[in-house]
């Protein structure tokens, strides 16, 4: 099924690689920095090293919640210094995939943290803030 990207605008633009393109031609994908329920994240270079999220969609509904993950990352980044930054959405027509070029930032992730600190009061949970 070919997604229409066309019909949605975005504060951030979304870029399209150009037929014969590759993401490869825009960033160099490194090591696989892990797996979500939505896509894969890269280590990856453009010229500084980033992040870079590889979202392959099959639905226009899926596509519609991009977006919103598009318009929600730019707002809260302009609201709160401490999200990460998005520097790029770009999209490959041929193989229906967006690709999210990201502020990198090393360190474990929240989600194991909690893990093995679990969170029992309000108060444990103020602390991480």
């Amino acid at each position: 099924m070919l997604l229409n990207v066309d019909q949605w605008s975005t504060s951030l633009p979304i870029k399209r690689l150009p037929d014969k393109n590759n993401i490869s031609d825009v960033v160099k994908l490194g090591k696989r920095l892990g797996q979500g329920q939505f896509g894969t994240v890269f280590e990856a270079t453009k010229p500084r090293k980033v992040a870079v999220k590889e979202i392959k969609l099959k639905t226009q509904s899926q596509l519609q919640s991009l977006i919103t993950e598009i318009e929600a990352l730019h707002v809260a980044r302009n609201c709160d210094p401490y999200t990460n930054e998005l520097y790029d959405v770009i999209y490959d027509e041929n193989k229906q995939t967006f690709y999210f070029v990201m502020e990198l930032i090393r360190g474990k992730e929240l989600q194991d943290w909690v893990k093995r600190h679990p969170i029992r009061s309000e108060r444990d949970a103020l602390k991480l803030l």
